[in-house]
């Protein structure tokens, strides 16, 4: 299993300024599937204000880890580590 801390860092954009992050609340946070990375995007806008399951949130977070928007949830950490 992938160390706690690389498995946060995965999460960070690489390409793009920002990163976009879907937390399942239906799921420990130990849990591989709680937080996966679903895309890169230039601006927070370009990422959905919106998700459409009821255990999920999503979450857009800038190079350093600061979370810049989110939709309804409260699973997920303000600062990725």
């Amino acid at each position: 299993m992938t160390a706690t801390r690389e498995w946060w860092n995965d999460l960070l954009p690489r390409e793009k300024p920002y990163s976009v992050v879907r937390f399942d609340e239906s799921v420990p946070p130990t849990d591989t599937s709680f937080a996966t990375k679903q895309s890169e995007v230039d601006h927070p806008s370009d990422a959905p204000d919106e998700c459409p399951e009821a255990t999920a949130e999503i979450v857009v977070y800038d190079r350093i880890g600061r979370m810049v928007k989110r939709t309804d949830g409260s699973v997920a950490p303000s600062v990725l580590f």
